[in-house]
């Protein structure tokens, strides 16, 4: 499991800052043939079609996987397929909906293929899983639950407890940035150099790391971090995501996380 040792990377997620932002997803090349199939059988679609009303749905990553067309086909880096998914307000419930399907079937994928992912991984100096992400979007009449969570690797939870100053700055600006293409109201960039209180990005002790944004205590945070052994990950739970929109802000500030870890970690040599 993730949580317990440090397994090869499979995917990744970054994120694409300014006025159009966008969620960054990677997937190691020799896996997007066996996932595009696992995501073509998905036995939930079809239902999925119906409850939100979408009209498309495409299974190949090659092609921009997810409904209504929401992912696009950035290129190959480092032995990655690179798919974007623009963060639009509209495109709210394709999103959520998308990424819950991606991300299930990535979390259960090593077992799934374990044999391919004892393969060598290409010449990447980014090469450890960093996380597995969990979220999935309901909708009872007016209400909606929106959880996000997942697990966080040795490495990441080590990078978190040990790095100098923890970029809480750069996950809170992307949060923003995020809530503002996405979210009911626009939350405007402070001028004094301090933590918003919309959006929050902290470390606590053993590795622990917490996000929030805009809404009633919305958050996502390490879980049980005290009782952490050393060489351990962590797992991931929120609290009170009612609205996709808090959901992808969130996720997009777990992304930019892995993004900063990945640099820091796996500085790129000068070119």
């Amino acid at each position: 499991m993730l949580k317990y040792e440090n397994l090869q990377r499979w995917s990744a997620l970054s994120f694409k800052g300014g006025e159009s932002p966008a969620l960054r997803i990677a997937v190691w090349e020799p896996c997007v043939e066996p996932l595009s199939e696992l995501l073509d059988k998905n036995r939930d679609t079809p239902y999925l079609k119906q409850q939100w009303g979408f009209e498309h749905y495409e299974p190949e990553l090659q092609k921009g996987f997810g409904f209504q067309h929401i992912a696009q086909v950035a290129g190959v880096e480092d032995g990655y397929l690179i798919t974007e998914i623009a963060l639009k307000r509209k495109n709210l419930e394709a999103i959520s909906v998308s990424c819950g399907v991606l991300f299930g079937m990535l979390m259960f994928f090593p077992g799934r293929c374990e044999r391919l992912l004892k393969q060598e991984p290409p010449t990447d100096i980014r090469h450890l899983q960093f996380m597995c992400i969990q979220n999935f979007l309901r909708a009872e009449g007016d209400f909606h639950a929106a959880p996000l969570g997942g697990t966080v690797s040795p490495i990441l939870t080590h990078w978190v407890e040990n790095i100098k100053t923890f970029p809480r700055h750069g996950i809170a600006e992307a949060m923003r940035c995020t809530w503002n293409a996405v979210g009911p109201f626009p939350i405007h960039k402070q001028r004094r150099e301090t933590e918003s209180i919309h959006f929050r990005a902290r470390r606590g002790e053993n590795g622990s790391f917490f996000l929030s944004c805009p809404g009633n205590a919305c958050d996502i945070s390490t879980v049980d971090w005290w009782h952490r052994k050393s060489g351990e990950g962590h797992d991931l739970d929120c609290h009170n995501l009612d609205t996709p929109a808090q959901q992808i802000t969130l996720l997009s500030g777990l992304a930019v996380m892995h993004e900063m870890a990945d640099k820091d970690i796996h500085p790129r040599p000068p070119l």
